[in-house]
């Protein structure tokens, strides 16, 4: 039994196809056009079921990704390649395409609708290097097709990426918390003054100390007496001072009350180390800066 199938999609020339053609299946259908056209991208296979009129129909529309045009046992032959640094940038962007449909659909679940686009591009990155280097050396032909094993593997690693990225301490059910509110909890409370001493006249001595310092150089200043100077902004609560939300966090945790490393301030806020360093770089200028520019007669 025939049925009438409608077939939509790009050749690689860039032309549109549109036709309607009769087969015994979609995969019938298909293969008539792939003989006719080549591979299509954005493809579209619609059967159309014909009503009581002739001319009215009903399109049940079934999008399709782009099909590979290597067969696993290729793509697993160039993810060994890769993994063992033996493989080109061909052999990549071969994998790479293999697996889109795949990582697309991991970082695009319902649960993961707060990530940037920049955050799934990234997640997409890992994801990848994890296929090529732990993901493919766990796979056998026991375990079914390559496809369905990696998708599964993609999908579980892709919950726990997430989950680090949204939680402290992701790994231990008794600790684990969202990170924002951590985050927010601990810079409330390190940056409380202590109780018994005159805010206001503490924050002038301080202004002043780093007026005079600034208007010396600074090449002559011990180190520790910069760096103990940062954290007395923090007690006082000078750090308001910082506009930027990323450069006030860092530094606050820098010289708060635990004094964190950097390697712990970008777990905690689940940045790169090196992103951090450039935060508080720029913190401890802006913030001399703008200390530097308060009036104290105005005060």
């Amino acid at each position: 039994m025939f049925n009438t199938y409608q077939i939509t999609g790009i050749q690689i020339t860039g032309r549109p196809v549109n036709e309607t053609l009769q087969a015994v299946s979609e995969n019938h259908a298909l293969s008539i056009i792939y003989n006719k056209y080549g591979k299509l991208a954005d493809l579209g296979v619609s059967k159309i079921s014909f009503l009581d009129a002739p001319f009215e129909n009903m399109l049940e529309v079934k999008k399709y990704y782009n099909r590979s045009n290597y067969e696993d046992s290729d793509i697993l032959e160039m993810l060994i390649q890769l993994k063992a640094k033996e493989g080109n940038q061909a052999h990549y962007e071969a994998v790479k395409e293999h697996f889109t449909p795949i990582l697309n659909a991991a970082v695009s679940d319902y649960r993961y609708n707060d990530l940037s686009a920049a955050d799934k591009e990234d997640f997409k990155d890992k994801l990848m290097y994890d296929i090529i280097n732990e993901f493919t050396e766990k796979f056998s032909a026991d375990r079914g097709r390559l496809l369905s094993f990696i998708k599964l593997k993609v999908r579980d690693r892709m919950s726990v990426y997430y989950d680090r990225k949204v939680n402290v301490n992701s790994n231990n059910k008794e600790k684990k918390r969202s990170r924002s509110e951590a985050v927010r909890e601990y810079i409330e409370i390190s940056t409380l003054p202590p109780q018994d001493e005159d805010i206001e006249a503490a924050r002038l001595s301080l202004i002043s100390t780093i007026q005079l310092i600034g208007n010396m150089d600074l090449k002559g200043i011990p180190r520790k007496r910069i760096e103990d100077t940062h954290e007395r902004i923090v007690d006082l609560r000078l750090d308001y001072l910082l506009n930027l939300k990323r450069q006030r966090e860092v530094y606050t945790l820098a010289y708060g009350p635990n004094r964190f490393k950097q390697r712990d301030i970008a777990e905690l806020l689940n940045i790169t180390q090196p992103t951090v360093s450039l935060n508080l770089k720029r913190a401890k200028r802006n913030i001399w800066v703008k200390i530097m520019k308060i009036n104290l007669e105005a005060e």
